[in-house]
């Protein structure tokens, strides 16, 4: 049985999966307020949640292959 850091690793991994998570599955209800808030279109509005979503995903592959090369050690202070 691991000991109790394991378990806040745990816990940890998913708050920052819920929030990511969350945020990109409900980044819909965006739509309307970046329609308002910046008089975009519809289809303008969209194009910003598709590159925020596309941003995620690819740094998401770009910092895995940093770790795999350098180490963790490496990525960390990237952010």
């Amino acid at each position: 049985v691991e000991g109790s850091r394991a378990w806040i690793v745990v816990l940890g991994s998913f708050c920052l999966h819920f929030v990511i998570l969350g945020n990109l599955y409900a980044s819909g209800l965006f739509v309307p307020e970046y329609e308002e808030k910046f008089n975009l279109t519809r289809a303008k509005a969209s194009l910003i949640i598709q590159l925020q979503a596309g941003m995620k995903f690819t740094m998401g592959f770009i910092a895995g292959k940093i770790t795999d090369r350098y180490g963790i050690n490496a990525v960390l202070p990237l952010g």
